[in-house]
């Protein structure tokens, strides 16, 4: 079903400071679909997308709902994504532990660095899902995902600055108090 990640790293590459519940509903999916693939196997594919869907769903709620917590999700799952799939490619034996120091880096630049790190975040991941679902080379997915990725981040950054429940809000133009 590679139309389905280009369909969601698009919507990430564009939308994903916005569609901030996509982002942590998306790597909700991927986690648990990939946790589960591993602890029960191909036999059981049906149970595994189960497993995936019900980890994006409650990655979703989580995002609408527990903010903060989404915050740090978002931050853990996303960093140990991109380090993960990064040492995947370059010593895949060392893809569990960079997976760990991205969770890490991935939570600490979420929590200091929000809004940026959301659209550095949601950028990679959406550029990743295209590229991953495209037949290219290995040179060519890098210069078509990096090309993606600050594509991305250009689009984001010059777009609408979402409010965030749990950030603080930027002071208004017009302080002034309206009488009725």
């Amino acid at each position: 079903m590679p139309w389905i990640n280009v369909a969601a790293g698009l919507l990430l590459l564009g939308w994903g400071r916005r569609l901030f519940w996509l982002l942590v509903a998306w790597l909700g999916f991927t986690f648990g679909f990939d946790l589960a693939a591993r602890l029960m196997g191909p036999p059981n594919d049906a149970l595994v997308l189960a497993v995936g869907v019900v980890f994006g769903i409650l990655g979703a709620l989580a995002a609408l709902w527990l903010e903060s917590v989404a915050i740090a999700l978002a931050g853990l799952l996303g960093g140990a994504y991109v380090f993960g799939q990064i040492a995947l490619l370059m010593q895949p034996q060392w893809a569990l532990p960079m997976a760990i120091v991205g969770a890490i880096v991935g939570l600490m630049v979420m929590f200091s660095l929000f809004d940026t790190a959301l659209v550095v975040l949601s950028s990679l991941i959406g550029a990743h899902l295209v590229v991953e679902a495209l037949p290219l080379g290995a040179v060519a997915s890098f210069f078509v995902w990096t090309a993606l990725t600050v594509a991305g981040m250009m689009v984001q950054i010059r777009g609408p600055r979402p409010q965030y429940r749990s950030c603080p809000a930027p002071p208004h133009g017009d302080s002034r108090r309206r009488t009725a």
